[in-house]
């Protein structure tokens, strides 16, 4: 009994495989003969299927006795594995196990011997069948697989009773294998088959559907095809409209023989008969060539259904089918308009060609005058060129270069030189080398001279194979004055190359004579020009139509134009002639007129002169203020030419130092004046007091104290007066030894401290001891005056700063405010005797202006410098550099001194 119901399970479970088997494959079709690799998709896709197949199994209660270890699961196991691989397989066991869990409630020993089971064999079946792709290999596999986990399974639970069953079901496991397998194997090539079938006559279909539309939509080419006996299978509609037969009439009946012109083809078929050494006949001639593997293209005559004949060019290709010649295709284009084309094009060439001869015939004449032509042309280009040199050319070496080439040119000579008699190192040569020009100077000397200065005239010589041609150059006092010489292989010199030779000479004396014209004239413009920018006045000459002749650099330099923007010789357009000003200056005026304080007077001066050149002596001052101010005092005179004025000299005179001078003078009156009126109206005004009444002792010497300090003040603006004078002629005496100027700063200080209740006083000194050399009272005097403008300039007080540093071999001392400032158009005279700043904060101050005159005269007289920065309304910085002090012991001061 037991062993019918194994039986019995056996038989059940071999259902269940094979149901499985045949749903799987319904869900998911896969190629179960493949020999590919299912991606990671379809694997884990697969062992889901197989997983849920086994769950549904389980719950419908398709399942055998608990003890029977080949059931369903394990089916479900081996199939994943099968057809999956070890991912799918491995999935399905994870499903079956957690549905088992669910049904029962939990795990028995009967149920982990099957989990175990189908996990063991899951893994093994997994691992080695998702490395075999064979379909035949799989089956095999499977089936050892099948017999060695179900022997184990037997053995271990029925012991030695599983030796009785295990026959009958090898038996019935590989022949159930073995039909599943075929079975299957069947019913996938049958599917493919049929799927096969299907997707080629859809193919054929689309492809047919493809086919009628390309070759009907070549209506304009006859598209027709045979098969391999010759009758026609397809007829376009390019076809019936070119042979005028229809696809009805045509396709199945005829072969395109009926198309052909007879005689055509028993023409072809006697020449492939011959070719081939064998008789060809009727269709075959047609596609003979095509048969031995080539296409066949040819002009044929079609002849129509209503008898007219077309000329065609016919392709004919084959047409194979597994490896044979199938059927034929034919491609017709109608040529018959191109062929009358070119009849009616050979028909013209020929006429062409006739007519060519003709013109042949003509064109070599043309050609012989056309050469003489040309030969003319290039000589008259070339007499052209030389006459254009002649008169354009001013340089002396170009031309005598220029003439040297041309006369090559024009002679054909492969040698020639060309000698300055005047000038015997002034020449020109074509071919020769230096020493070779040298010695060929030297030996004309002798003979070739002489008798061009006695016949004037161009003569040869003939030296081996070398034909020399001689020429003079005479001026028109028929004088020799150059000679030409041009050496010619093989090829005499003609009698019309000697009359030539004598109308050359001609011109090229005449530009010779030009060009030493034009170089003395230049000469004399250099030397004019030089003599002008001697002149320490700035020139214009101008001539009475207003153009500008000449310049010097003197006026360029006053109105801070650049010589080399006026172009060297300073001649241009300087008065452009126009309806609305018809003296319009040039660019000196237009550069003039930017820099200028009144323009239209200055142009109005000159315009007057210019329409009224009458002899006088009008002037007219004007300012230029850039680059530099000056004043200019201008002033004109007349040249004249044959009695007759031609231009009108322009000179601007510089009173720029003499305007200063008198301003100057004027304010040295007015300063002079300020301070000697003060103190001395104070001086009469209290001696008159004291003479006139009787005053207290107290107000005596009030009185007297202020008598005092004005007259000491009078003392020391004479001293000061008579200080700058000593310094500027050279009789100052300084004694100069090593000081200490840091004492000096601070007795200057100390000194006046009592006008520095605003002022806060800052030092920083560096490398002390401060040394220098001087002398010691010139140096305080130095500090005196620039520590009192630092305290006078800032009214308001502020910061003084006092600093020392080293300088290469010189002491920097500074002094710094934060006063008035100095405009930045009085830097440049800050230190010139008695220049103030023009401004009504500084005449409120007072001072002669010759406390930086003094200072600067002291420096430079010590071998050093000043210099002054400052930014108006925020304070000046004033600098002063002396030689670095030594001790020196009272020797080495007597030998300096």
């Amino acid at each position: 009994m037991e062993s019918d119901s194994l039986i019995k399970d056996l038989i059940t479970n071999i259902a269940i495989f094979s149901s499985i088997i045949f749903f799987y494959n319904s869900l998911v079709p896969i190629d179960w003969a493949g020999n590919r690799k299912a991606s990671a998709k379809r694997v884990l896709a697969q062992g889901i299927v197989m997983g849920i197949l086994g769950n549904v199994l389980m719950f419908f209660s398709v399942h055998v006795n608990a003890t029977t270890i080949v059931d369903y699961r394990q089916l479900a196991v081996i199939c994943a594995a099968l057809f999956g691989g070890i991912f799918s397989s491995l999935i399905a066991s994870v499903l079956i196990g957690i549905g088992r869990v669910l049904i029962f409630g939990g795990f028995n020993s009967s149920s982990l011997i099957g989990v175990a089971s189908i996990l063991s064999t899951g893994l093994i079946s997994g691992l080695i069948v998702s490395r075999i792709y064979k379909y035949r290999n799989r089956w095999i596999l499977f089936v050892i697989t099948m017999i060695a986990t179900t022997t184990i399974a037997f053995f271990l639970i029925l012991g030695s009773k599983s030796m009785k069953i295990l026959p009958y079901f090898f038996i019935v496991l590989v022949i159930g294998s073995c039909f599943v397998a075929y079975l299957l194997r069947y019913l996938v090539k049958t599917n493919i088959q049929q799927h096969l079938v299907k997707e080629n006559e859809k193919r054929f279909r689309n492809l047919s559907s493809l086919k009628d539309a390309v070759f009907n939509s070549a209506s304009e080419v006859s598209i027709t095809v045979t098969d391999s006996e010759g009758v026609f299978t397809l007829f376009n509609q390019g076809a019936e409209r070119m042979l005028g037969y229809t696809e009805a009439e045509m396709v199945g009946k005829e072969t395109p023989l009926i198309i052909h012109l007879e005689s055509e083809v028993q023409r072809r078929g006697e020449e492939l008969s011959a070719l081939f050494n064998k008789e060809i006949q009727g269709f075959d001639i047609l596609v003979e060539w095509t048969r031995h593997g080539k296409a066949d293209e040819r002009e044929w005559t079609y002849l129509r259904k209503d008898g007219k004949h077309l000329t065609v060019n016919l392709i004919v290709t084959a047409l194979h089918y597994e490896g044979r010649i199938s059927g034929f295709i034919g491609i017709a284009t109608d040529i018959t308009g191109k062929k009358h084309a070119e009849e009616e094009l050979h028909y013209q060439n020929e006429e062409l060609q006739a007519q060519q001869a003709e013109l042949e015939a003509q064109q070599e004449d043309l050609l012989f005058t056309l050469t003489k032509l040309e030969e003319s042309e290039s000589y008259l280009k070339k007499r052209n060129m030389l006459a254009i040199t002649l008169v354009n050319t001013l340089d002396k070496k170009d031309l005598y270069q220029s003439i040297m080439d041309s006369l090559i040119d024009l002679f054909g000579a492969q040698r020639g030189i060309i000698i300055i008699l005047d000038k015997l190192q002034e020449f020109a040569a074509f071919g020769y080398s230096e020493q070779e020009a040298v010695a060929l100077k030297l030996s004309m000397s002798q003979i070739i001279l002489p008798r061009l200065n006695e016949q004037k005239l161009p003569f040869t010589v003939k030296n081996e194979e070398t034909h020399n041609l001689y020429i003079p150059v005479i001026d028109e006092d028929m004088e020799l004055i150059a000679c030409i010489v041009l050496s010619r292989l093989h090829n005499p010199i003609t009698k019309s190359e000697l009359e030539e030779a004598i109308g050359l000479a001609t011109q090229i004396a005449l530009s010779l004579q030009k060009l030493w014209l034009h170089e003395e004239s230049k000469q004399q413009r250099e030397l004019m020009q030089d003599m002008m920018n001697t002149i320490q006045e700035g020139i214009l000459l101008i001539d009475l139509q207003g153009n500008t002749l000449q310049v010097n650099t003197k006026f360029c330099e006053l109105i801070g134009y650049k010589a080399a923007e006026s172009g060297g010789s300073f001649i241009s357009n300087g008065f452009k002639e126009e309806e609305e000003d018809p003296f319009r200056m040039n660019i000196y005026w237009e550069h003039l007129k930017q820099i200028i304080d009144d323009p239209h007077l200055l142009q109005t001066f000159i315009r007057n002169i210019i329409l009224n050149p009458i002899k006088g002596s009008a002037t007219i001052n004007y300012r230029i203020n850039s680059p530099v101010k000056r004043n200019i005092n201008m002033y004109y005179e007349l040249l004249y030419l044959n009695g007759h004025v031609f231009a009108v000299l322009l000179v601007h005179r510089d009173v720029t130092r003499e305007y200063e001078l008198d301003q100057l003078k004027s304010e040295f009156v007015n300063t002079v004046s300020h301070e000697l009126r003060t103190p001395l109206s104070s001086v009469y005004g209290l001696t008159e007091l004291m003479l006139t009444k009787q005053l207290s002792p107290e107000k005596q010497h009030k009185y007297l104290t202020t008598i005092y300090e004005e007259t000491k003040r009078l003392t020391s603006l004479i001293n000061n007066f008579l200080d700058l004078q000593r310094m500027e002629s050279g009789r100052k005496v300084y004694e100069i030894i090593c000081v200490d100027i840091e004492k000096i700063i601070y007795k200057v200080l100390d000194f006046n401290k009592i006008n520095m209740e605003n002022h806060e006083v800052s030092y920083q000194f560096q490398d002390k001891p401060l040394l220098v050399m001087g002398d010691e009272d010139s140096l305080t005097q130095i500090m005196m005056n620039l520590v009192s403008n630092a305290i006078k300039y800032s009214p308001k007080g502020g910061k003084i700063q006092i600093s020392a540093w080293k300088e290469g071999e010189y002491r920097a001392i500074s002094i710094k405010d934060e006063g008035l400032g100095i405009p930045a158009d009085s830097l440049n005279q800050l230190f010139s005797k008695f220049y103030r700043v023009d401004n009504s904060d500084r005449r409120q101050i007072g001072g002669t202006g010759l406390g930086l005159s003094i200072v600067k005269e002291i420096v430079t007289s010590h071998k050093g410098d000043i210099r002054v920065s400052s930014v108006y309304g925020e304070g000046s910085t004033f600098t002063i550099r002396l030689p670095i002090g030594v001790n020196l012991d009272e020797e080495d001061l007597l030998l300096r001194a």
